[in-house]
């Protein structure tokens, strides 16, 4: 019953999207009405780079409707957000050379702009109280900078070096950096007190590590052609470095990455590879353990409720996205001779 009453406020919650567009694209105006080639240049990347969140991206709603409070007041913090996202994932794109049809200058500009100024915009409008206004103006500046370190970090890591707990944190950088801040923003807008903004803030965090690990699972794959061959240490990869003790098959492993970045075969292979039950039925169980936590973790932070249930059934959606739902059990031995499946 608690499944079915959050599926039927989640499409209650999707209503939602109309008011959010019309304050992102009523906050652009109003940039244009000073620096009209700025408005255009972030109208391009709000167009041409959707945020990826999509749904998930209107959880504060649900959130401060949960601690009792007016729902109405999350409008604010879900049009900024979206802006930030998108600057964010621009700004990732442009740093990894992937911001197709995108001018770069024109783009690096605008994604700039809505990391740094245009979420603050939006909550000017709504003439918050000095209070929410500061916690905001932090917010966002340390978002900014958080996800900044973690643009850094993925250029520096070498292939190999990252473990489970660097793969974490790589998605914390990623995507948790923001559900971490409009968790506690919703929560402030609900009043809530120091220690349940606290707790807020920990469930968005790992809330978005679920969903930057569904991010990887980019169309039904274990793993892209642009992360292979660009050595990208996924949280998959780095559960299967994890999970190997073997010294021979570790070895294997490394070199198999290596071929893989110039060499289509290598590709498939290690596809193989980590689609084997051994790998993903392990990756699942990590998942799961995640999951749990999370949800006793919601329960803690907020009473029975029908915005409850809707939370619960969005973290559900957010975990069985995360997993690998399809195995093959063709299997690759790595630990014996010279990787072939």
């Amino acid at each position: 019953m608690k499944v079915l009453d959050g599926y039927v406020a989640h499409l209650g919650l999707l209503g939602r999207e109309v008011e959010v567009s019309a304050e992102i694209y009523r906050t652009i105006r109003q940039l244009g009405d000073s620096r009209p080639l700025l408005a255009d240049a972030v109208r391009v990347i709000m167009k041409s780079a959707p945020d990826s969140e999509g749904d998930f991206g209107l959880l504060p709603y649900a959130i401060v409707e949960s601690l009792g409070g007016d729902p109405d007041l999350a409008l604010p913090l879900v049009a900024a957000s979206r802006i930030w996202r998108v600057g964010a994932q621009v700004s990732h794109e442009l740093a990894s050379h992937a911001a197709d049809g995108l001018l770069s200058g024109s783009a690096r500009a605008a994604s700039s702009t809505c990391l740094a100024m245009v979420p603050f915009m939006v909550f000017e409008q709504h003439r918050l109280e000095p209070r929410l206004r500061a916690d905001w103006t932090r917010e966002v500046a340390d978002s900014s900078l958080d996800a900044a370190e973690c643009w850094v970090a993925d250029r520096v890591w070498p292939v190999g070096a990252a473990s489970w707990k660097d793969a974490i944190a790589a998605c914390i950088g990623r995507a948790g950096i923001s559900y971490a801040r409009d968790a506690a923003m919703a929560a402030r807008l609900a009043d809530a007190d120091h220690e349940s903004v606290r707790g807020w803030r920990l469930f968005g965090r790992h809330f978005g590590v679920l969903r930057q690990l569904a991010a990887e699972r980019i169309e039904g794959r274990l793993i892209s052609d642009d992360e292979l061959r660009n050595g990208v240490n996924t949280a998959l990869i780095s559960h299967a470095s994890e999970m190997v003790k073997d010294g021979k098959e570790k070895e294997a492993l490394l070199a198999l990455r290596l071929r893989a970045q110039r060499d289509v075969a290598s590709r498939v292979e290690i596809r193989q590879y980590l689609g084997t039950s051994r790998m993903t039925g392990s990756y699942n169980r990590r998942i799961s353990a995640m999951h749990r936590q999370l949800s006793v973790l919601l329960d803690e932070l907020t009473s029975p409720s029908v915005a409850k249930d809707l939370i619960h059934w969005m973290l559900d959606r957010a975990a069985d996205e995360s997993k690998i739902h399809s195995m093959n059990d063709g299997g690759c031995d790595l630990s014996s001779r010279n990787v072939t499946c």
